[in-house]
Formats: structure tokens, sequence, C-alpha cells
């Protein structure tokens, strides 16, 4: 399908900002807290579920991301593509800006069902990457059409391998797993008692230590628990994305800004979750906002002495956009770089 005007420029736009940063002297930076569109990654449908590895490599982030981009084309529904992100900071000249590219589909990931939420992690027992999708098709174990969790890899034979999700049921939806492999957790979110919960899951790794073994265990459907201090009884929570110590995720539930907001929750030193906390209206508004994934810098002078992200990245259909849902990038609190060189 012939891309329109605006799809041709937005996907050669840089987004700049006269109070993006501030460099205060020949090697020093700051990075100012706000909210951008990733016009690059975006197109004039939905573009949303991001994520990627936790911390920026110097100046630049590789995620992988669910957009509607090829809907017209040979697909019909989301597809998994790659997506490049980077900060350039010039401090003769004073061009700073934050600049995004859509990249390759990763093909064989795609049918034409659709495939949501990707998280990429990688098997050292394998020692292959694994990605792990929301997928409504039917090779999953879900007869009705709802989505469940499927994973794939490619195996030593250059062969696509993929295995369902241990927690996936027959007539509801499981989807957006996050995967704590510090602490051996997994979370994902499942509408199974009637509205949408998070849900946690503990396992061992010394027991067996082959992830795919794990993720498909058929003991996950019935060990893991609702996480109470979270879930709203009265609420859809949903999308639990694991940083650190917070747990992040989007609920539908009295007293934020309207539609779907961005809140978290930190466990104590018993990993005990405390009480959620609205993100705020810095990110928050009367729309919709959507799966976040969680970030920091590598190799820079930390700002705060607490361990909340550095920059999130998350979807929104609120106006402004391209159309539908659009990747927005948001930094939540001064980052202070320090570098050598005169580019970051």
């Amino acid at each position: 399908m012939k891309k329109s005007a605006m799809s041709i420029f937005a996907s050669l736009l840089l987004i700049t900002s006269c109070n993006f940063t501030i460099c205060k002297g020949e090697n020093y930076c700051i990075i100012n807290p706000g909210t951008h569109n990733l016009w690059g990654l975006n197109s004039e449908r939905n573009d949303y579920n991001s994520a990627g590895p936790n911390a920026f490599t110097e100046k630049t982030l590789d995620i992988i991301y669910a957009t509607e981009y090829n809907k017209f084309g040979i697909d019909n529904g989301y597809d998994i593509y790659n997506g490049h992100i980077e900060f350039i900071l010039k401090r003769e000249s004073g061009e700073n800006y934050l600049k995004a590219e859509r990249g390759s589909e990763i093909t064989y990931l795609n049918t034409s069902a659709e495939e949501r939420g990707p998280v990429k992690i990688y098997s050292e027992y394998l020692n292959k990457e694994v990605y792990l999708v929301s997928t409504n098709r039917t090779d999953t174990k879900d007869v009705t059409g709802d989505y469940n969790i499927l994973g794939t890899y490619i195996d030593k034979n250059n062969k696509v391998k993929t295995f369902n999700f241990g927690g996936n049921t027959n007539t509801s939806n499981e989807l957006y797993i996050s995967i704590d492999e510090a602490n051996e957790v997994i979370y994902y979110c499942s509408d199974k008692d009637g509205k949408f919960n998070i849900y946690s899951y503990e396992y061992n790794s010394d027991t067996d230590d082959n992830i795919i073994n794990i993720l498909s265990s058929p003991e996950i459907l019935t060990k893991a628990k609702p996480i109470t201090a979270i879930n709203d009884p009265a609420a859809n929570d949903e999308c639990p994305y694991i940083y650190n110590d917070y747990l992040f995720f989007i609920s539908d539930r009295k007293g934020g800004f309207g539609g779907t907001d961005i809140y978290y929750s930190k466990k104590d030193s018993s990993g005990n979750f405390g009480e959620p906390k609205n993100l705020g209206s810095s990110v928050n508004t009367k729309h919709n906002e959507y799966r976040v994934s969680c970030y920091s810098f590598y190799n820079h002078q930390k700002s705060s002495d607490d361990d909340l992200p550095e920059l999130i990245i998350f979807s929104s259909d609120r106006p402004g956009g391209l159309g539908g849902y659009d990747l927005y990038l948001s930094i939540l609190k001064n980052i202070e770089v320090h570098n050598e060189e005169n580019y970051y």
C-alpha cells in the first residue's frame, strides 16, 4: 500500500526540544525530564508493546515492538519489528535530539494472526535467543481465539521451534509476560477470573536450568498466584513489567487520570509489593496509556538515590500522534551525563 506523505515525513523526523538537554561544561550535560513522541517508530496505525535490554548502551537502545504498520500488506494484524533509538548530544553546536528509526520485521515471529507483547531473553542452556509473544494464532493452547503466550526460537538445525507458556488456559487471555531472572519470578496477566489480574510464579533454575522447560511447565497454571497487593478487584490490571524492585503495570482503577494509567509498586526487604502509585500527570493523561518498559543509562553519573528507571517507553492514544496508539519515551528524572568526547 502506498504510504502517505505524512507517514514518509514521520519516518524521517527527529525529535528536538530546546529544553531537551542543558550542557553545563565541556564534558557534562543534563538530560531533562519530559515526554517525547518516538515519531520514527510510529505509523498511522497502532504501535506499542516495546521491550528491550534494561539499559541504553552509551547513547543507543535497540528494542522490539508490535505494530500494525504492515496491516494492509500480506499480514492482517500486529507484527513484531525491531526499532532503534539514539540520543545525540553535541555540546559545541547545541544540536541535541532524540532519534528513532523503525527497523526490519522479525519475519519468523509473525503470521496472519496478531503478535503482541514481545519479550526477548537469552537462554544459556540453548545458547540461543528466545522470543515470547502474546498471540491469537491457532497453534496456541487456546481454542477460542483469545490470546496466549507463545515462545519461539531457532534450534541448532536452523529450524523455527515454538512452545506454549505453561500458564496458558483454554478459554481466557494470557498476555504480557515479564521475567525477573535475578529473583527467578515470572509475571504475566490473565482474565481467567473475569477481569485482568497480574500473576506471579516462582521458579528454581537449580532444579532445571533450561528456561524453555521452566516457561512451558504445566505447574505454572496451578501454582501461579494473583498479586493481591497490586490487583484491584474492581479494575483491570495488565501489562506487568519488572525493573529492579519495581513492578510497573497499567490499570483502569478509580483515582487515575482517565482510561488506563501507568502505575508502579516497589518490593520491600521481605519481597512484598507495596501500595501501587500512579506515575503521575507527566506521563498519564485522560486518554489511555499502555504497556510500559523501563530503562537507564550505562556509565553515567546517577542523579538520584532512588532506583526507579530513568526512562520509560510506553504507548498512548492521546491526541497529537500519527494515529491510534503511538510509542512515547518519557524521561522521569534529570540524567547527568559525563563523557570525555564531544559526541555522545
